[in-house]
C-alpha cells in the first residue's frame, strides 16, 4: 500500500484531481467500504468537494448541515473517528445514520497549512465484520495528510497564478515589462511585455551581446552601457529615459531601471523593469511646446501692443497737427500742403489699423477665403495703375511682364491675392530710392494642375542673413537705422507668409 500510494503521490502526469480521485478508490479498496468523500467545512457547512461512490446523487459540490454529518464527530475526536457498527455505537441516533442508514464510518480532519480544512471520510452500509485496525487509522492518516499537503501546493499554485495573471495584467496596463542578466551563467531573461516593447516575435530569445543594440546608437546607447558598467563595478542603480529602436524598426522612448545583486563581493545578477513611454514623452513635449507657444503669442501680443502704440503716434500726431495748424490759415497753398500731409498721415493709420487686423484675424483662424473665378491677368493690371504713378514719382522704373491672356480664367480669392502683391509691391516701393522694380507672372502646368508663379526682384537696399532669418517674424524690420530710416508695423511681409500659408502658397526670398 505504501508502496502504492507513493508512486500515486510522485507520479508528474496525473492533475491534482486525478490524483485525489485515486488515491479515495485505493482508499475504497484498502478498507472494503462505499463511498469515500473530502470534504471542505465552513460555517458548520459541510461541502462534498471531492468524492468517488455509486451512488450517483453523491457528487462533488453537494452541501449538508455540519450536525447531519458524521464528520461532526471527527473533528471533535482527538484523532480519528473509526466505528465499524454505527448501529451498536454512540452515535446511533444521529440524524446520518437515520438518513442513509451507513453503518461503518472511518473519517479524520484535513489540515491544510495547520488550519481545519475539512475531513476525508470512507463509509458503507454493512456493519464490518471486524473493528478497523490502528493500521487502516495510520494509514487514513496517510491519506489525510497527502491531502492536506496538496490541497497546500493547488492553493499555493493558484495564489502564484493569480499573482502572475494580475502582474501581466498590470504590466500590460502600465507597459511595463521585467528583465533578467544571468551573470554566472551569462543569460539574458526578458518577460512577455518587455519582448511586447521591443516588438519581438514571441518566441524571441535575448542575447546578452546583441541587446545593446536595440539601443539608438550614440547617448542612449551610451548612457545605458555606462549604467550597466558602473552597476557592475560600484554596485549603483540606474533610472534613465532613453530611445529604443525596436525589432520593426521603430523609435520609441523607454524609461529603463536596473540594479546588482552581489555575492561575496561578486555581481551575479543585474535585473530590473523596462516601461514604454513613448506616448508620456510625445504627451510632455506638446506640452512644453503648448507652453512655448503661449509664451510666444504672449511675448508677441507684448510686442505688438508696444508696436503699434508706437507706430499710431506718428500718423495720429501728423494728423491732429497738421488739422490744428489750418485752424485760422488762410493761405491756399498752405492749406494744400498740410491737408496733404494730414491725408498722407491718415493713409498710414489706415494701412497700420488694416495691417494689424489681418494679422490677427489669419492668427486667430478668422480669415475667410472666398472662391470665386476670377481673371488673374485683372490683378496685375490694376497692380500696375496703382504703382506705376507711385514709381514714377520716385525717379524709379516698374517693369511689369505678365505671360498670362485677359480670357484665362480660375478660381479663389482675388482679394487676398492682391493684397499678397501689394504688400510685397510696398515693401520693394519703400526700400528702393533708386533703379526699378521687375514683376514677371505666368501660368505653368505642374502635376496636373495650373501653378500662377509671381516674382518680384527690386534693385533696393537688399536684406542680410539676419534679416532674412527674422522676416517672417511680426514687427521684426532689421537693423535699429532701417526701423529709423523707413518706419511701418513690421507686418507686411508676415501677413504675406500667412496668407501663402493659408492659401496652400509658397513664399520664397
Amino acid at each position: 500500500m505504501l508502496k502504492a500510494l507513493h508512486e500515486l503521490t510522485s507520479n508528474g502526469t496525473l492533475t491534482f484531481d486525478d490524483k485525489v480521485k485515486a488515491l479515495l478508490q485505493m482508499g475504497l479498496t484498502y478498507f472494503g467500504l462505499e463511498h469515500a468523500i473530502v470534504s471542505h467545512i465552513q460555517n458548520n457547512k459541510y461541502t462534498v468537494e471531492h468524492v468517488v461512490s455509486d451512488n450517483p446523487e453523491l457528487c462533488a459540490g453537494l452541501t449538508f448541515d455540519l450536525g447531519d454529518t458524521y464528520c461532526v464527530h471527527a473533528l471533535n475526536a482527538e484523532g480519528t473517528l473509526a466505528l465499524s457498527n454505527v448501529g451498536e455505537s454512540e452515535i446511533a441516533a444521529h440524524p446520518c445514520y437515520e438518513m442513509f442508514n451507513l453503518e461503518s464510518y472511518i473519517g479524520t480532519k484535513v489540515l491544510v497549512n495547520g488550519e481545519e480544512y475539512g475531513t476525508l471520510n470512507f463509509t458503507g452500509a454493512a456493519p464490518r465484520t471486524s473493528p478497523f485496525s490502528p493500521e487502516d487509522i495510520d494509514f487514513i492518516h496517510l491519506f489525510a495528510q497527502w491531502v492536506g499537503v496538496e490541497i497546500s501546493r493547488k492553493q499555493e499554485r493558484e495564489l502564484l497564478d493569480q499573482r502572475l495573471s494580475l502582474q501581466l495584467e498590470m504590466e500590460h496596463l502600465a507597459n511595463i515589462g521585467a528583465w533578467e542578466v544571468d551573470m554566472i551563467n551569462n543569460k539574458l531573461y526578458w518577460s512577455e511585455q518587455t519582448k511586447k516593447i521591443h516588438e519581438v516575435p514571441d518566441n524571441y530569445e535575448p542575447e546578452l551581446e546583441s541587446a545593446i543594440e536595440f539601443y539608438s546608437e550614440g547617448e542612449d546607447r551610451d548612457t545605458i552601457t555606462q549604467a550597466v558598467a558602473r552597476a557592475i563595478e560600484y554596485g549603483e542603480p540606474w533610472s534613465s529615459e532613453v530611445r529604443l529602436k525596436t525589432f520593426n524598426g521603430k523609435i520609441k522612448w523607454v524609461a529603463t531601471q536596473g540594479r546588482a545583486e552581489f555575492k561575496d563581493g561578486k555581481c551575479i545578477r543585474i535585473f530590473g523593469a523596462f516601461q514604454d513611454i513613448d506616448e508620456q514623452i510625445k504627451t510632455r513635449q506638446a506640452l512644453i511646446d503648448k507652453k512655448d507657444e503661449a509664451q510666444r503669442l504672449l511675448k508677441a501680443r507684448s510686442i505688438m501692443i508696444g508696436k503699434i502704440s508706437h507706430e499710431l503716434r506718428t500718423p495720429v500726431n501728423g494728423i491732429t497737427g497738421m488739422l490744428q495748424t489750418l485752424v485760422g490759415e488762410n493761405n491756399p497753398d498752405i492749406i494744400e500742403s498740410r491737408v496733404a500731409i494730414a491725408l498722407r498721415s491718415a493713409e498710414l493709420l489706415i494701412r497700420l489699423v488694416n495691417d494689424v487686423l489681418d494679422y490677427s484675424k489669419v492668427q486667430h483662424g478668422d480669415l475667410e477665403l472666398k472662391t470665386i473665378r476670377f481673371a488673374p491677368r485683372h490683378i496685375f493690371d490694376d497692380l500696375y495703375a496703382l504703382y506705376q504713378p507711385q514709381c514714377q514719382s520716385k525717379n524709379i522704373e516698374l517693369d511689369f511682364r505678365v505671360d498670362i491672356t485677359p480670357d484665362q480664367y480660375t478660381v479663389g480669392d482675388p482679394g487676398r491675392l492682391t493684397q499678397i502683391f501689394t504688400n510685397l509691391l510696398n515693401n520693394s516701393l519703400k526700400f528702393t530710392d533708386a533703379g526699378g522694380i521687375k514683376l514677371t507672372a505666368k501660368l505653368v502646368a505642374e502635376d496636373k494642375n495650373t501653378v500662377l508663379k509671381v516674382n518680384i526682384v527690386d534693385s533696393g537696399i537688399g536684406m542680410d542673413g539676419a534679416t532674412l532669418q527674422d522676416l517672417f517674424t511680426p514687427f521684426k524690420q532689421g537693423s535699429a537705422e532701417v526701423t529709423a530710416k523707413y518706419g511701418g508695423s513690421g507686418l507686411g511681409i508676415a501677413i504675406v507668409k500667412e496668407l501663402c500659408d493659408k492659401l496652400g502658397a509658397t513664399v520664397v526670398f
